[in-house]
């Protein structure tokens, strides 16, 4: 039985690993498919058109903004109008690759600060961060335009 658990030890990372790899490599196929056809064009990234129409006029950021047959407000707190606001004014697919890119720098980052207080090895470390990677919420975010990665970033900074 010991010579199982050696194994299992041994095996399960790497699977782990592997399924996380096939996870995230679905999330950037979405990711590319989304870019090729136009953020304004897929209905996942409702959130992300909000916070653009929001916060694109500071003086009134809860007025309705219609998208599709969508009505919303602009919906997260002050601060990250400031944020948005400054996107508003490019190019809606361009906007999106800049959130997409400090949404995975923020990422990036609070991963970081995290693993180093884990007492893992760098497999165990590498483990945790590759199934974190892979969850639907990380990817879902990442995808849609969210600002969730963002607040969890900001979280863990402070």
């Amino acid at each position: 039985m010991k010579i199982f658990s050696s194994n299992f030890r041994r095996v399960l990372p790497a699977i782990i690993i592997l399924l996380s790899g096939l996870v995230i490599a679905h999330h950037l196929i979405d990711l590319a498919t989304l870019l090729r056809h136009g953020v304004s064009s897929d209905r996942i990234t409702v959130d992300f058109q909000t916070y653009m129409c929001g916060s694109s006029n500071l003086a009134a950021p809860y007025s309705s903004c219609k998208i599709d047959e969508s009505v919303s407000g602009f919906v997260y707190p002050p601060p990250s109008l400031i944020y948005f606001h400054a996107l508003s004014r490019l190019p809606l697919d361009l906007a999106f690759v800049l959130h997409f890119l400090v949404s995975t720098a923020g990422l990036a980052m609070a991963s970081w600060m995290l693993l180093r207080l884990a007492p893992q090895s760098r497999l165990g470390k590498g483990t945790a961060l590759a199934a974190a990677l892979a969850i639907a919420p990380i990817g879902t975010s990442l995808v849609a335009g969210q600002v969730n990665i963002l607040i969890m970033s900001a979280c863990v900074a402070a």
